[in-house]
């Protein structure tokens, strides 16, 4: 694990790596809000300036459920091989947001409160819902954020 500067963890943060090999890396002026989880497998990449509201939950794999004769909890996790779950540089995940699996977020992205991210954001973005779709993207030529 690896932690910038100026980085703040509100109560209540747990991270967790269940495998040896998972990586946790958090880059440098980062807020956390309190009640934050995280569960790596693989990597999780938490770029610099981002800002996380409380009850923000992070993971990079999936729990098998293929059987269903055996319990789930005994299944074990499936991951992507290489899966990175990264949010990118100054970007903000509001209350209660949870992002899975091998998903890459956006440099400047807004993901809106209780969204499910699945996919992909791309940069200067602004996702909400569940699954998380984008419904605004800053555009450079106007100045402005537009609707999706």
């Amino acid at each position: 694990m690896s932690i910038g500067d100026n980085v703040i963890f509100s109560s209540f943060t747990y991270i967790f790596n269940v495998r040896p090999s998972g990586y946790v890396e958090i880059g440098s002026n980062v807020r956390i809000g309190h009640h934050l989880q995280i569960s790596c497998a693989n990597h999780v990449h938490i770029c610099s300036n981002v800002n996380i509201g409380p009850f923000v939950f992070l993971t990079d794999h999936n729990h098998n459920f293929e059987n269903p004769d055996v319990p789930i909890k005994d299944q074990g996790i499936s991951v992507k091989s290489g899966a990175n779950l990264v949010i990118g540089e100054g970007s903000w995940l509001g209350t209660k947001v949870t992002v899975v699996g091998d998903v890459h977020i956006g440099k400047h992205c807004v993901i809106g409160a209780n969204a499910v991210v699945t996919k992909d954001i791309p940069d200067y973005s602004v996702a909400v819902g569940i699954p998380a779709r984008v419904v605004r993207q800053f555009d450079f030529l106007t100045g402005e954020w537009k609707k999706v």
